[in-house]
């Protein structure tokens, strides 16, 4: 997993659990021993605010001043995070779904919210994420291409012309 900040600091984690920082010639390596992830680290995304949210095959974690905390909605393998115009990280799950988090605010905790079968999206092994410029969440899962615009979610597959309905990235 590879991110870039927009300052241009450089994160890369590890299949063996190793996450590195570049950062105009100096680095650093964090590993368990530092709060992170035990295994594989396989996505890594920022937001404006300049946390950075790692995920794993157990969880997800959140570095923020310099210090990284367990930030999951449970138990979930993490195979994709992808943060909105708005800031909002996206979580895909291999087997749970989706999950956005929504920040607390004075009146409200914050929480994960879960799209899964119930609010249509029917294939749970969530492997890309995306948003356009208007803002639609496009999922790319092993069942094909998913939109969620305005909490509907419209499906895509290989019958709508799509070359195949295992979608492993979504560039925009």
């Amino acid at each position: 997993a590879i991110y870039q900040e927009p300052s241009g600091r450089m994160w890369v984690g590890t299949r063996d659990g190793r996450l590195f920082r570049y950062d105009n010639g100096n680095s650093r390596t964090f590993t368990r021993a530092d709060g992170i992830a035990a295994g594989m680290i396989t996505s890594i995304a920022g937001d404006r605010r300049g946390n950075i949210y790692v995920g794993a095959p157990d969880g997800l974690w959140r570095f923020t001043n310099g210090r990284f905390t367990r930030f999951s909605p449970g138990p979930v393998n993490i195979n994709v995070i992808h943060v909105d115009r708005e800031g909002h990280p996206w979580i895909g799950t291999n087997g749970k779904g989706l999950y956005k988090y929504i920040a607390g605010t004075r009146r409200r905790r914050a929480k994960f919210r879960r799209y899964g079968r119930r609010e249509g999206l029917t294939n749970l092994d969530v492997l890309s994420i995306n948003s356009d410029v208007a803002g639609k969440i496009w999922i790319g899962t092993r069942g094909g291409l998913f939109r969620l615009w305005s909490n509907e979610f419209r499906h895509y597959t290989r019958k709508n012309g799509l070359a195949s309905d295992i979608i492993t990235d979504l560039f925009s």
